[in-house]
């Protein structure tokens, strides 16, 4: 990000908070900022104002908009969704419902059993899901609803869908009878007595035909037999659990894992998961689930004793610019977090402080889409300036590559509560900042960011920005990073292509910030919701 010019030459420094942790071993992907001592008003290479709008044949739209009003409110979901188990060329319905204001928006997800990701349903905007004559192959699809409004998102539990194929009517039995013909009686009559040489004729013996027996074989079926039970597993976040169970039984069983979340008095099922070795991308909230394997055939079932996983939050990572969370890897389209502008307990050095949400930034990604607010101390005296940034941007036209300060237009102060969103949502980028303390909301949409963001983590940072020393920023150093009470950030959360939720609810690594300019800063904890930390 870079600093807008001052009106004296000691505050005409360009500014430019980095655009990735330094992370130990790994390619900086640093900001740049300028910083020229003598720099005049005119020599800042950014000169926009937040009332004016974007260059003509820009895509990115700035714009200021009204005073916040003191009753906006984030989507909270007061209704889930629950599951159906219907037969088949039945109507169902899903109710999700969600508050906030302005009111939410509503869209309507779909996972299609054993596809793994929820995809968003054509037309589906209405907080109740109508699905008309629903067929056997529907049977397992899971569904949730998304809220949005302009504070953030919020998004329901999981319903699943079961359709029961409808039974064919038994056949028809003909039966048929089978008429023996009767065994003929013999009645002894003496014979009459004969004349001389007559032949009296003498009876054939009767013969009764055989009927042929065919003999059909019965093939032995025996239950299964578990073999193999999954053991218990300890990893860190972000990296992967793996189970493996076996069975024996005729015919072969098939296997569907099942996890626990309420210590075994229910199971649900894993989606997909139909092999004897079951890996688990594991995050902080899934510490304590249990895991099991239900082997099937013809023949009976067969279930495994259950396995626990137990999930700790990895080392920190040591950076010489970043302090606080990142949730990485993945697909990111939105992040936001709150936090109260923090007092500076300035001395006589130059120092800064950036507090900021954002997307990107994290190694490998070389851009970042953040915003937030930098606190910068000068010969004792402290300021506080509210700014946004597209770092890494080369569109001419945006020129928000260098960070855009808003100034007196949108003034902040120690103790102001500041809600931070970044948003993507189809390639347009929406960077917004409320201060519901001073009562002001300003947010700017980008169209054709260039390159194309990475979108590869989300960030709540508190940061040693790196300082230019000219407006190219040949050479550069991190700024010592200025005094300021703890910055507490509460009601972070993140979307990534696979789960919208808190910072536990993704792979997340905590980051310290250890360079010989600054004092030495981690982040507390992330409290038990995930959505919480100091730093």
């Amino acid at each position: 990000m870079s600093r807008r010019g001052r009106s004296t030459a000691a505050l005409a420094a360009l500014l430019l908070v980095t655009s990735a942790a330094l992370v130990t071993g790994v390619h900086p992907h640093a900001a740049r900022a300028a910083r020229a001592a003598n720099a005049t008003v005119a020599a800042a290479p950014v000169s926009m104002s937040v009332m004016t709008p974007t260059r003509v044949g820009q895509s990115a739209t700035l714009r200021a908009t009204r005073p916040l009003d003191s009753s906006l409110t984030r989507p909270v979901v007061v209704t889930n969704p629950r599951g159906v188990r219907t037969n088949a060329g039945a109507t169902v319905r899903f109710v999700a419902r969600a508050t906030g204001h302005p009111a939410p928006r509503v869209q309507w997800y779909r996972e299609v059993h054993g596809r793994h990701r929820f995809d968003a349903i054509a037309g589906a905007r209405h907080p109740v899901l109508v699905l008309r004559r629903v067929s056997a192959q529907l049977s397992g699809d899971l569904y949730r609803a998304v809220f949005t409004n302009r504070l953030g998102r919020q998004t329901s539990h999981v319903a699943r869908l079961v359709v029961v194929a409808a039974t064919p009517p038994a056949p028809a039995t003909t039966t048929t009878t089978t008429t023996t013909p009767p065994t003929p009686v013999t009645v002894a009559v003496p014979p009459p007595t004969l004349p001389v040489d007559v032949v009296t004729p003498v009876a054939l013996p009767t013969t009764t035909p055989t009927t042929p027996v065919t003999t059909v074989s019965t093939p032995t079926t025996t239950p299964p037999l578990v073999t193999l039970n999954p053991q218990s597993a300890s990893v860190s976040t972000g990296t992967n659990a793996t189970f493996v169970a076996a069975a024996n039984g005729t015919p072969s069983p098939s296997v569907a894992w099942q996890y626990s979340v309420d210590a075994g008095a229910t199971y649900s099922p894993v989606a997909g998961a139909t092999s004897d070795t079951l890996v688990v991308s594991t995050t902080i909230s899934m510490s304590g689930r249990l895991y099991r394997a239900v082997f099937t055939n013809s023949a009976g079932t067969a279930t495994t004793a259950p396995a626990v996983l137990s999930v700790a939050a990895a080392p920190f990572v040591a950076t010489t610019n970043w302090a606080g969370y990142v949730a990485t890897p993945g697909t990111y389209s939105h992040a936001t977090g709150t936090f109260s502008v923090p007092v500076a307990n300035c001395t006589s050095a130059t120092t800064y402080a950036s507090i900021w949400v954002g997307i990107d930034g994290y190694s490998p990604s070389q851009t970042v889409e953040q915003d937030g607010v930098m606190v910068e101390c000068n010969a004792g005296v402290a300021s506080y300036n509210a700014w946004y940034e597209m770092y890494g941007d080369t569109n001419v036209n945006c020129n928000c590559s260098n960070s855009v300060f808003l100034n007196s237009a949108y003034p902040v102060a120690p103790g102001d509560v500041i809600t931070a969103v970044v948003d993507d949502t189809n390639s347009t980028w929406t960077l917004s900042l409320v201060d519901a303390t001073a009562n002001w909301h300003f947010e700017v949409s980008i169209t054709g960011a260039t390159p194309t963001p990475a979108q590869s983590s989300a960030e709540w940072i508190l940061e040693a920005p790196t300082i230019c020393s000219n407006s190219q920023c040949s050479t550069s150093s991190t700024a010592s990073l200025a005094p300021t009470a703890p910055v507490i950030f509460t009601q972070a959360g993140a979307t990534s292509s696979t789960a919208t939720g808190s910072i536990i609810d993704f792979p997340d690594v905590g980051l310290t910030l250890n360079s010989a300019s600054s004092p030495t800063v981690s982040p507390g904890p992330l409290s038990p919701d995930g959505t919480s930390f100091s730093v």
